[in-house]
């Protein structure tokens, strides 16, 4: 007879403790266009409903704006219960948030960890340069669930500029003997000693944004085998794992079980990818919107701050053009 041995998840863990990771799945993003603005969903869908702590993932872009208006890119909307973190590859972008009813000016490589907490109102549109010149725009929107002992805590914002963003390189070879180099912005968290300026959570969140530059690049990124992991690939393509496989532009790929993750350009091209880590929030999660709790009845009971329902303010004031206007995530009921 066959014998059956049941491990718990803590002798798996110990198992993959001196392994790399392999990966359990690739989800293609999905892609919506409003108006002239271009936008993928990878985490937050039908087809992956999230990656705890990570509740949804939004990549605005990269799409060209003409001059004159402005173009909505996050409506005006309840944050609570989570992190709302944005991310600006190119472009400046105006945001608002109600903390202070702060209106900020994020250029290329600027990062901001909005911390919803009780609640708070944020809204992002295109900036003024944008909208006296056009150009490219290309941004992320990335919703990080908080603990229930955390989400009535008082909302605040912390703000990196390019600047002061860490920037670890590594230069490396391929087979061909031909220079490489590996470049890791350290958004949130730490990265060879690197730590990001903006504030790491109890559940230990990392934010990478990688460039590997040279057909060829390699290198193996350590991950906490407490934390579950994804790489969003949003340049060029790559292999990820021990057991390599392909991911490519506008595709999400979640890790496996493991302490590290090897990745390797396979083309010509820089290949960027953002690689996100962190504890998994046990708890169950309801979302509709920007608003994350852990019920349908706690959200039903949700009412914004007096302080913030008095002084909202609309990021669209300059267009009325609604061809260009988001659907709002509130319709977005998720349980």
């Amino acid at each position: 007879p066959m014998l059956i041995v049941k491990m718990t998840n803590d002798e798996i863990r110990r198992i993959n403790e001196n392994s790399g990771r392999t990966l359990k799945k690739v989800v293609v993003s999905d892609k919506t266009d409003f108006g002239s603005l271009q936008i993928r969903r990878a985490i937050g869908t039908l087809k992956l409903f999230d990656i705890s702590p990570v509740v949804l993932l939004d990549h605005v872009g990269p799409s060209n704006v003409q001059p004159g208006n402005s173009h909505v890119l996050s409506v005006s909307q309840p944050y609570a219960g989570c992190a709302m973190v944005s991310y600006v590859i190119e472009g400046d972008v105006e945001q608002v948030n109600g903390v202070n009813n702060e209106r900020r000016i994020l250029n290329t490589g600027d990062f901001t960890w909005n911390y919803g907490g009780r609640g708070t109102i944020i809204g992002e549109q295109t900036g003024p340069s944008l909208k006296a010149q056009g150009g490219k725009v290309e941004t992320f929107r990335i919703l990080v669930n908080l603990g229930k002992k955390d989400k009535t805590n008082e909302p605040t914002v912390q703000y990196a500029s390019a600047a002061q963003i860490p920037v670890w390189k590594v230069p490396s070879r391929n087979q061909k003997n031909e220079e490489c180099l590996v470049e890791v912005r350290v958004l949130c968290g730490t990265c060879e000693g690197f730590k990001g300026e903006s504030p790491v959570s109890a559940n230990n969140i990392s934010m990478l944004d990688v460039t590997m530059y040279g057909k060829g690049a390699k290198h193996t990124f350590p991950i906490n085998c407490e934390s579950d992991g994804f790489a969003y690939v949003y340049r060029g393509s790559g292999l990820f794992g021990c057991s390599p496989a392909l991911v490519q532009s506008g595709e999400l790929c979640v890790f496996d079980c493991g302490v590290e993750m090897q990745v390797v350009n396979n083309t010509d091209q820089p290949l960027r990818f953002l690689l996100t880590s962190g504890e998994p929030i046990l708890e169950s999660v309801y979302r509709s919107g920007g608003v994350v709790l852990n019920s349908a009845d706690e959200h039903s009971a949700f009412s914004l701050p007096t302080l913030f329902t008095s002084n909202t303010t609309s990021t669209n004031s300059n267009n009325n053009n609604n061809t260009n206007k988001p659907t709002s995530d509130s319709a977005d009921k998720q349980s």
